[in-house]
């Protein structure tokens, strides 16, 4: 496990406006393509993240909040492997993909453009381009690593959200659980207006499938648009695989992206990938850092930027578009941008969703 030297962003109250520091900001076919994309298990904390703090990972249901180290997923021996399916090509060429999904009735793919391009919502800029710094409203702070994680609200003058995501201090880094953890953070109520419920964030020492892609240490931060209540009812078994796997409208399925065969997990739904992204351009495969949509009932069920252990290590910046739909089934302003960024001052990590706009 890495190690970096134990530091501490400053504090600030929760729910207090302070002002934020700025922030600098094809494919080959694989004859032997690895497992398809299948996050982990998470375990759930029922509560509602609008209203209240909210405690650490845990592995069952509890009535009060556990204490913090969060209780690691449950141990469960690797399946075997099931044979190669055709399909299984599809992340590693775009063509064959469009080619295969359509064959097999596996997967939808959109091939829709926009209209015109998104613009954030009058007087919205984003957090890192505004000439003037946003308001920033803070989230309760958890305990992960030897640090802390909070969610938090950029706002412009006229108190319209700019951007959501996560601060994570560089102590965090340090002392990391062993297995997968999920938290569960609450946004500060400034974020209302966004399609944004919550933000949970998971921890994944060891990867997940496909292994030669996503399998080295990384967080996956997942900006859910359905409650706590709303995940806990999706199980990915049975008749509810129906539900996750049900085919979006074509005008809500965001620009050339693909959803990914066998990836509906509970509490979560099915994961669609982008077959162009830089991941899964020629060999060695890995990753920095790169954007993942969930669907549930044919709807967005989550945004997900990842990022890997040792691109935020390395304090690089990133600020860059992701696809977007035509149309969104649910109302609410949506991001169009991420960013990544390492702030010296504070010794804070940012992984946010920018450039709201309404659809």
């Amino acid at each position: 496990m890495h190690q970096l030297p134990l530091a501490t962003a400053p504090g600030n109250c929760p729910g207090q406006k302070v002002p934020s520091a700025k922030l600098s900001p094809s494919f080959t076919l694989s004859v032997r393509p690895p497992p398809l994309i299948n996050v982990s298990m998470v375990q759930p904390i029922a509560t509602s993240p609008r209203s209240a703090p909210v405690g650490n990972a845990h592995p069952t249901h509890p009535t009060h909040l556990p204490a913090y180290p969060p209780t690691p997923y449950p141990s469960t021996p690797s399946p075997p492997k099931p044979p190669m399916r055709p399909f299984q090509i599809l992340l590693y060429s775009s063509s064959a993909a469009l080619v295969l999904l359509s064959a097999t009735g596996y997967s939808q793919v959109s091939t829709l453009t926009l209209d015109s391009t998104p613009q954030p919502i009058a007087g919205m800029a984003s957090a890192s381009e505004d000439n003037t710094d946003p308001s920033v409203i803070e989230g309760e702070p958890q305990p992960l690593g030897k640090g802390t994680v909070r969610t938090y609200v950029a706002l412009d003058s006229q108190n319209h959200p700019q951007e959501v995501g996560v601060m994570i201090t560089a102590a965090a880094l340090a002392g990391l659980p062993q297995e997968g953890t999920e938290l569960l953070l609450p946004l500060p109520f400034q974020a209302e207006s966004t399609a944004i419920d919550h933000i949970a964030i998971d921890w994944r020492p060891h990867g997940h499938s496909p292994e030669p892609i996503y399998g080295d240490a990384h967080f996956d931060i997942h900006a859910y648009t359905l409650t706590p209540a709303e995940r806990e009812a999706i199980t990915a078994q049975g008749a509810d695989l129906q539900k996750a796997y049900k085919t979006p409208a074509p005008e809500h399925i965001p620009a050339g992206y693909v959803m990914a065969p066998d990836s509906a997990e509970p509490r979560m739904g099915a994961h669609w990938a982008d077959p162009t992204a830089a991941e899964f351009q020629g060999h060695p495969h890995g990753f920095d850092h790169t954007l993942i949509y969930g669907f549930y009932e044919g709807a967005i069920a989550f945004i997900e930027p990842m990022v890997s252990f040792d691109f935020l290590r390395s304090q690089q910046d990133f600020e860059g578009a992701f696809a977007l739909p035509q149309s969104y089934a649910k109302p609410g302003l949506y991001p169009t941008r991420y960013r990544l960024a390492y702030n010296e001052a504070t010794q804070t990590y940012t992984v946010a969703l920018t450039d709201f706009w309404q659809p």
